[in-house]
């Protein structure tokens, strides 16, 4: 017998708590304070829970409820719903408490005009086939949200080890960013912030592609900074400042999401210094992994199934494997979405 319940804003001690111990993949995007940057944008935010009979949770999600076209709004759960991990290997256990999630989804559902639910959990292939959400009537998405596949480095193992685990030519240019002078410092500070975002639009600008706009990175860090958990690691040369990284924290994982750099300086080879000194920085404190976050898979999935992005990224990704290059690549069960309408939903699909 489970209950199902909405947790209040009383309650997010007791919700991150949940999150930080069971989710796979550290539970960023699931944490309450992802939940309430999104909320900036126009996102209603639920965040839900199962319980069992003696008042234990075993499943959790932050749910976005979002609009989508005209008339309909969807619900989407990025890297969600978590599961507790005693469930894991419980495949009955975790069909019932799916089951039953589901259910209360739709009920609710119902009454607010969804066209349909979108997950995209940290589930991976260690415990969960990549169709494993077809059974329940779910759809493979036309497009993933959140990178399909990603690095995640354990950090518990001694510094020289990290070290030495990265290939040659990067622990070259590691040593060589000291010897040219570079400086790296770590910061909350809202005047780099400014830095940040004037690298990045550097970025942008060379790479040609389009990056989240100042009103984004300015609302996440008005969510993160007041609570520690978002840092700024900056690499400087002569006092100029030439690459930046931009990372968050939450549970015990430190997430490498946005960095940027000035093409000018590109033989000082600074991006590499900065990104040892983020995982320096999280060993420090104590993390136990560092998410390289997006990276290129090591094949097509061969089933239609893969981001499309991730031809764009092999550049980013031969920098980040060149860290980690024997470290086994995380691959996510992918983006699948359940229709509550079935035909507004085949009619919605052909026009995405």
């Amino acid at each position: 017998m489970f209950t199902f319940s909405f947790f209040q804003k009383s309650e997010q001690a007791q919700f991150d708590d949940f999150i930080e111990r069971n989710a796979l993949d550290g539970g960023l995007l699931q944490g309450w304070l992802w939940g309430d940057f999104k909320g900036r944008f126009g996102a209603k935010v639920l965040r839900v829970g199962v319980s069992d009979e003696s008042g234990r949770i075993v499943m959790a999600a932050t749910l976005l409820k979002q609009k989508f076209a005209r008339f309909w709004s969807i619900l989407y759960s990025p890297r969600g719903p978590v599961f507790a991990l005693d469930y894991l290997n419980d495949d009955a256990g975790k069909k019932t408490i799916l089951d039953f999630f589901l259910s209360e989804i739709a009920t609710w559902s119902r009454e607010e005009k969804i066209l349909f639910t979108r997950l995209e959990p940290s589930w991976t292939s260690i415990y969960f086939p990549r169709d494993y959400l077809a059974a329940f009537g779910f759809l493979r998405s036309p497009r993933a949200i959140q990178p399909t596949h990603s690095l995640v480095l354990d950090i518990r193992q001694p510094l020289d080890s990290l070290l030495y685990g990265a290939k040659q030519k990067t622990r070259y240019n590691i040593n060589l960013a000291n010897k040219k002078g570079i400086i790296v410092r770590h910061t909350s500070s809202v005047l780099d912030l400014e830095v940040f975002l004037r690298l990045m639009k550097k970025t942008s600008a060379r790479h040609n592609f389009k990056n989240h706009d100042e009103p984004y990175f300015r609302e996440m860090f008005g969510i993160f900074a007041p609570w520690g958990k978002i840092y700024f690691v900056i690499a400087s040369h002569q006092g100029v400042d030439i690459a930046a990284n931009c990372m968050l924290v939450f549970g015990n994982t430190a997430y490498y999401l946005y960095g940027a750099s000035d093409y000018e300086y590109r033989q000082l080879m600074a991006p590499y210094l900065v990104h040892w000194t983020c995982m320096t920085l999280a060993k420090e404190w104590g993390l136990y992994y560092y998410d390289w976050w997006g990276i290129s898979g090591n094949e097509p999935s061969g089933d239609g199934a893969g981001d499309l992005r991730e031809k764009d990224w092999e550049g980013f990704s031969r920098l980040k494997r060149s860290f980690a290059p024997i470290a086994p690549i995380t691959e996510y069960v992918g983006c699948w979405e359940l229709p509550y309408r079935p035909t507004w939903y085949k009619i919605l699909r052909l026009l995405r």
